[in-house]
């Protein structure tokens, strides 16, 4: 199974082809094909969203409902509260972040608590 990080990876790196292909499709005549091509880039970019915001939620951040796909709800320290990029709403609560399996590193595994050995 991947890894968060791969599958991150991939995301950026789908979004990083379709910036390409955007940026290409001004160049094909105008017509049936353009028109098909802006579709279907538009379509992959809502995909590619969707699965940014599945794997943000699946992370444990907090997703805002004022679009499809949410947007995903970033920390903001000096207000500690999330906000979103797009609306500016707050969801009150700093987000529990998943990180895997066992919930945490490997120091909190260990029964060391959120600094591992060093809180000891």
């Amino acid at each position: 199974m991947a890894t968060i990080e791969e599958i991150n990876e991939y995301l950026r790196a789908g979004a990083s082809a379709l910036a390409i292909i955007r940026g290409a499709i001004p160049l094909l005549p105008k017509g049936k094909d353009r028109d098909k091509a802006e579709i279907n880039v538009e379509q992959a970019e809502k995909a590619i969203k969707s699965s940014e915001a599945a794997l943000a939620k699946a992370l444990g951040y907090h997703l805002c409902q004022c679009t499809f796909p949410p947007q995903i709800m970033l920390w903001n320290q000096a207000q500690q509260t999330n906000i979103c990029p797009n609306c500016g709403n707050s969801k009150g609560g700093k987000p529990k972040i998943n990180r895997g399996p066992q919930g945490g590193s490997w120091g909190q595994s260990r029964g060391g608590g959120p600094h591992g050995w060093m809180e000891r």
